[in-house]
């Protein structure tokens, strides 16, 4: 009765034509839109992460809403505006073969493996809604299983009101939109844990910090849960209640049925684009050591922008016999070096060499120009394992490194 009254009435303001169109807006806001799930059959987070980005350049959400699930190899994935080389031990990730990625949405950085489930809800921008996808995968998971499972004010989900299992990040374009969380259920804490904990110190940095959590795997209370399992069960209950829906295996690497994805596998696998998008920060260290008796301080200072050294400085207190051309030269021969152990460290080479042919490098010098170039390797904290106290010569003058113990994030 009430529509059939705010029918007529809108006919006397708007005439019949608009009442017609405004009879079809009504309609279709109760039209139930199709739901797909796709299943990733990959375990590369390069190529999981492909097809995110795929699907969300190429689906019309105004007629569809889907539900990607995947799982991957152990990788790290932190997020757009994140410093990889404060999130995460980069030279234990690269030593071990811990494929690390830089996302498109915001948030804090994670530790994947095949025992964490990744799912991201994709749909037009009105339908929108964090605390809806996660009560969803809460509701199918409380309904299965009786997990003792809350959602906090973070959008995390928490299990036992303490334990995370989800980070949760989203990408909002114009009229489109993802919110892809995570879902831990028997991953490798331990691993997480040492991965997660940068080895280096003294850092400055705007980047987004991610925020330390205790967690804590599904498994711990539900022998029984696993991949399949859970996404059966969350599928159905994505699907429910919907008049057409789909779940579907896929394999990003079908070219044929993603064609063009090899644009978003390039770009995300890209240094650029995983290390030289990182924020600008800096760099500063003080190290000890004692030569001919004396206390030697050294303060080592740099910048690193789009991922290349800028500004490096060294300061000796107090001041040495070491001629001045030795520093200037050590910080213009490591001008625009890229941030890896590998460029640095032929920098350093070639910076040495130039010492000794314009003798600058001599018995007497030797010792403390060599304790400079450790510490500069010190600093960066790129190699695979902490430089070890050494002597500096025979008369068994240690080097000294201030180590800084830091917190495991997830």
């Amino acid at each position: 009765m009430k529509i059939i009254n705010l029918v007529k009435s809108s006919r006397r303001l708007l005439g019949r034509s608009s009442v017609i169109n405004l009879c079809r807006h009504i309609a279709s806001q109760g039209n139930t839109q199709h739901h797909k799930v796709l299943v990733s059959k990959s375990l590369n987070i390069y190529e999981n992460l492909a097809l995110e980005d795929w699907l969300y350049e190429n689906t019309d959400f105004n007629k569809e809403t889907i539900l990607l699930l995947w799982h991957n190899s152990p990788c790290v994935v932190f997020g757009r505006h994140q410093n990889p080389w404060i999130e995460c031990n980069v030279p234990y990730c690269e030593k071990f073969g811990v494929d690390l990625v830089r996302r498109k949405s915001g948030g804090g950085t994670v530790y994947h493996d095949e025992g964490n489930l990744n799912c991201s809800f994709m749909m037009k921008q009105s339908l929108y809604n964090r605390r809806r996808n996660l009560q969803l995968v809460v509701d199918a998971l409380t309904y299965k299983w009786n997990t003792p499972l809350s959602i906090n004010d973070r959008d995390d989900i928490l299990l036992l009101d303490k334990y995370k299992i989800s980070g949760t990040a989203s990408k909002l374009g114009r009229n489109k939109t993802y919110h892809h969380f995570t879902l831990l259920y028997n991953v490798d804490t331990l691993r997480l844990k040492s991965i997660l904990h940068s080895n280096l110190d003294g850092t400055i940095s705007n980047a987004t910090r991610s925020i330390p959590a205790p967690v804590m795997n599904l498994v711990d209370l539900v022998p029984d849960i696993d991949f399949s399992s859970l996404v059966n069960v969350i599928s159905e209950r994505f699907v429910e209640d919907t008049e057409s829906s789909v779940v579907e295996y896929v394999d990003p690497a079908d070219k044929s049925a993603f064609p063009g994805i090899n644009k978003h596998l390039a770009e995300l696998k890209a240094w650029n684009w995983i290390f030289a998008k990182t924020p600008p920060f800096s760099i500063s260290r003080t190290f000890q050591n004692e030569f001919s008796r004396t206390i030697t301080f050294l303060e080592v200072s740099l910048d690193v922008t789009k991922g290349k050294i800028h500004n490096l400085d060294l300061k000796v207190t107090p001041p040495t016999m070491i001629d001045s051309k030795v520093f200037i030269a050590l910080s213009v021969g490591m001008e625009e070096t890229q941030f890896t152990l590998n460029e640095i460290s032929k920098k350093l080479s070639s910076v040495k060499m130039e010492w000794i042919t314009s003798r600058l490098y001599t018995v007497e010098t030797h010792a403390i120009l060599d304790w400079t170039l450790l510490c500069i390797i010190e600093t960066v904290a790129l190699h695979h394992g902490r430089t070890p106290s050494q002597n500096t010569d025979n008369n068994s003058e240690k080097t000294y490194l201030n180590n800084n113990e830091s917190q495991a994030t997830w």
